[in-house]
């Protein structure tokens, strides 16, 4: 477990703090950011699992305006990737609240050997 902070001064002064708790397949961050202008931001990431037992991994992470109670950003994946051959696949969703518009995008991607050859096949879409 780790404890992080920071201080900035620019046309606000801002501190943020934040926690880290990392095992070897497994990781989770919390971070706190507040600053003068009333700005209050919380956000977390968690990364599970390990290419060396399995090949699987999948996470997410999220950002949240306390001040205003709005979900800013949120977010997730999910992906195996065989630790001896050129295979895998990855499937990422993220939604992004900031602005007037909300914004989701979408990502794959596909790794696979034929032969000789090796083609990673990736893949997007924003809606």
């Amino acid at each position: 477990v780790s404890l992080q902070g920071a201080y900035s001064l620019s046309d606000e002064e801002r501190f943020t703090i934040g926690l880290k708790y990392k095992q070897e397949d497994f990781k989770i961050q919390l971070d706190h950011m507040v600053s003068t202008a009333g700005d209050q931001e919380l956000s977390g990431k968690v990364d599970v699992g390990s290419e060396k037992k399995g090949g699987f991994r999948g996470g997410g992470q999220f950002k949240l305006d306390v001040a205003d109670s709005r979900l800013l950003e949120v977010g997730g994946y999910f992906g195996w990737r065989d630790p001896k051959e050129f295979q895998g696949f990855l499937v990422e969703y993220h939604r992004n609240n900031a602005g007037d518009i909300p914004e989701d995008k979408f990502n794959m991607m596909l790794e696979t050997q034929l032969g000789i050859t090796m083609q990673r096949w990736p893949s997007s879409s924003r809606a």
